[in-house]
C-alpha cells in the first residue's frame, strides 16, 4: 500500500502509489496537483495559455528553452503593434469570421478585413505582401473572400493618383 497516510492505492515506486509519486516527481511535493498536459493554464501571472511543459504554455516553454527565462505575459502577441498581433487582437475581440456574415452579400464570411479610415493606419506584412491594416478591432468588418477581394481592389483603385 502506499505510504501516505490515508491513502490505500497500491504502491507503485518508492512506496508511494501512482498519484502521489507522479505528485512527488513533477511537483516536488506529496500536495501539488498533478499537472497533465493541456489541463492547467500557464503558470505565468496574466497568461492565460494552456500549460505544456514544466508548467508553462508554449511561448513561455521555449523563451526558457532559448534564453533561460520566461518573461512575463506583458510580452504576449496581443501587446505589440504587428499586423499579426492586430488580428490576434480583433480575433480575441470579435472571434472568427465565420461566426459572421459577410456585410456586402449576407453569405458567411471567412476573413476579416479592414475598412480603413483609421488615423492610426499602418502598413505591414502579411507573408511576402505588404498590406494596410489597423490596430483596433473596431474597424474591421466580416467579409467573404470575394467581397473582401473586390473591397480591396476598390480600395486601392480609389488610392491611385490619377495623374
Amino acid at each position: 500500500m502506499c505510504s501516505v497516510d490515508g491513502c490505500e492505492k497500491p504502491h507503485t515506486a518508492k512506496g508511494l502509489c501512482n498519484t502521489h509519486y507522479m505528485r512527488q516527481y513533477r511537483g516536488g511535493s506529496l500536495d501539488a496537483p498533478v499537472r497533465r498536459y493541456g489541463v492547467t493554464s500557464c503558470s505565468v501571472d496574466g497568461c492565460e495559455k494552456k500549460a505544456h511543459s514544466r508548467g508553462w504554455c508554449p511561448m513561455h516553454w521555449q523563451r526558457w528553452r532559448k534564453k533561460g527565462e520566461v518573461g512575463g505575459a506583458e510580452h504576449l502577441i496581443g501587446d505589440r503593434d504587428t499586423y499579426g498581433a492586430a488580428h490576434h487582437r480583433l480575433y480575441a475581440a470579435k472571434g472568427p469570421a465565420k461566426d459572421h456574415m459577410c456585410v456586402d452579400c449576407e453569405g458567411p464570411a471567412m476573413e476579416w478585413c479592414y475598412d480603413g479610415g483609421c488615423e492610426d493606419e499602418r502598413v505591414g506584412k502579411n507573408g511576402r505582401f505588404d498590406v494596410t491594416y489597423c490596430p483596433h478591432p473596431e474597424h474591421y468588418t466580416p467579409r467573404c473572400a470575394s467581397c473582401h477581394r473586390r473591397h480591396d481592389r476598390e480600395v486601392r483603385t480609389a488610392n491611385v493618383d490619377p495623374s
